[in-house]
């Protein structure tokens, strides 16, 4: 039996057959007897007979061989096909074609089957709608696949096969499933609505109140829309706001609009009223870390916070976690006053009540002023721990040697992780989560992931980001790490 392979011709065979097999139902073929089992072969089953042309459904032009797993040669498909250099030989090419119904200007997606009867010299060439291809890769006992798109000139189009090598001896060129077929018109691209707004002021929590409202229409899965300004970056007047739009297919659109807030909402104080936790917005420079070299990245970690009372004094506490265990980390913080694991990111430092400001680490607790250890100290463990250890066992899923942990460190700007994920794993998403509280106890959390994807590639990294939105928005509802999370650090 024949085994089957297939061939990639161009850039356009890739799309053609990615749009027609996924409606090869819908789309009639063109080709009559394509495949050549309308014919019946008198010997039966095992057999072989030549016929005129027109006595096979279909086809003109030249004598056709039909073969019915003659020699124990199967088809490409169903039980019978053809060899284009047929019996008897006048002593010119064998040529065979079919004409179909066509309309001009639309697109259509050629498809065959072909192999080499006696040698791999076998080719023959082929001709449609103005395009011609030579076929002269056959293989001996192998079928081969075909396929391209071209575009009808006109209402009726011809498609016609051509013997070339042998020219006009009576061995050689096999074909089957033969098949034309209309290419769909693509589908309409994604597109994002969006219209002008008019925003009020939430009284109670001093902040503008408004829904973007962005629609977003054919889209592949499900979609992120990210904009250049958030609700919480309006300012009075008249704001620009410009929102895209991503798929899980990696389509994007986008829209303009403007955002008009009122002057009324410029100078209100929610703290006139009661209740209401301190409010933190959070956000990093650097949410994709590449190459995983297992070093440590500063992620650009900015915290901002805003307490109702005057009178209350408000604490932040940031933890990390990760949808991977952290490797070789500290397992102590002795001496470094800190007895719960590194690092404890907690700081009593008191924010001035009321305001809103980027804090760097001081205002979020990343030094050792607010009992956390320092990364002189965690070298200078974990270069401890390594000498106590029989190297030989020490095994690294990273494939850099021995393991690297911590994964986490405190930096003059803010917030360090290590540029690493399991070689084996979809990808790492570190979870930051930093906690404000005021002496009440009224508290609020934000949660932002940062991904190190396994490769920097368009299907590796869009997995590792989606996974990173959803767990974002499991993180924002609970205020907890998603299941499965590890601690950093701990």
């Amino acid at each position: 039996m024949m085994e089957m392979k297939s061939i990639i011709v161009s850039l356009s065979l890739v799309v053609s057959l990615l749009s027609v097999s996924s409606l090869a139902q819908e789309n009639e073929n063109l080709i009559i007897n394509g495949d050549f089992e309308d014919t019946v072969v008198n010997n039966g089953n095992g057999g072989w007979q030549w016929y005129r042309s027109r006595d096979v459904s279909g086809w003109q032009g030249d004598n056709i061989e039909i073969w019915d797993n003659f020699g124990n040669i199967g088809a490409y498909e169903g039980a019978k096909h053809a060899e284009l250099n047929a019996h008897p030989s006048d002593g010119t090419s064998f040529s065979i074609y079919q004409t179909f119904n066509t309309t001009v200007g639309q697109s259509y997606n050629l498809f065959f089957a072909y192999g080499a009867r006696s040698n791999n010299r076998e080719s023959f060439k082929v001709e449609v709608a103005g395009q011609k291809f030579k076929m002269d890769d056959h293989e001996v006992n192998q079928w081969s696949t075909f396929s391209e798109t071209f575009v009808a000139q006109s209402d009726q189009t011809t498609l016609r096969f051509t013997s070339v090598n042998p020219k006009s001896a009576t061995v050689g060129n096999f074909l089957d499933a033969i098949r034309v077929t209309a290419v769909p018109e693509p589908d309409a691209p994604m597109t994002t609505s969006c219209h002008d707004l008019n925003a009020k002021v939430d009284r109670v929590r001093n902040y503008v109140d408004v829904d973007y409202n962005i629609k977003t229409h054919n889209y592949c899965g499900s979609v992120l829309t990210s904009c250049n300004k958030e609700p919480s970056d309006l300012t009075e007047g008249i704001n620009d706001v410009r929102c895209k739009t991503v798929d899980s297919c990696g389509s994007t659109s986008h829209c303009d609009f403007t955002v008009t807030v009122p002057s009324s909402a410029v100078g209100y104080n929610r703290c006139d009223y009661e209740g209401g936790a301190p409010l933190i917005t959070q956000r990093v420079v650097k949410a994709l870390m590449w190459p995983p070299t297992h070093v440590m990245g500063d992620v650009g970690l900015k915290t901002s916070v805003a307490d109702c009372d005057s009178e209350l004094t408000t604490s932040l506490t940031t933890e990390v976690w990760s949808n991977e265990p952290e490797i070789g980390a500290v397992e102590t913080n002795e001496g470094t006053g800190s007895d719960s694991g590194f690092p404890t990111v907690e700081c009593g430092g008191e924010v001035e009540p009321g305001s809103s400001s980027d804090n760097d680490t001081s205002d979020v607790g990343y030094s050792g002023k607010c009992g956390v250890i320092t990364r002189e100290d965690a070298e200078a463990a974990h270069e401890a721990r390594m000498a106590g250890r029989d190297a030989s066992v020490e095994t690294d899923p990273y494939g850099g040697g021995l393991s690297y942990g911590p994964d986490i460190s405190s930096t003059s700007s803010g917030l360090s992780l290590r540029l690493e994920r399991e070689s084996d794993g979809a990808g790492r998403v570190y979870m930051i989560i930093t906690r404000s509280t005021d002496s009440l106890g009224d508290s609020h959390q934000a949660c932002t992931p940062v991904i190190v994807p396994k490769e920097m590639t368009f299907e590796s990294v869009l997995p590792i980001f989606w996974q990173a939105v959803a767990d974002k928005v499991a993180c924002d509802k609970s205020g907890e790490a998603p299941a499965g999370y590890h601690r950093i650090g701990d």
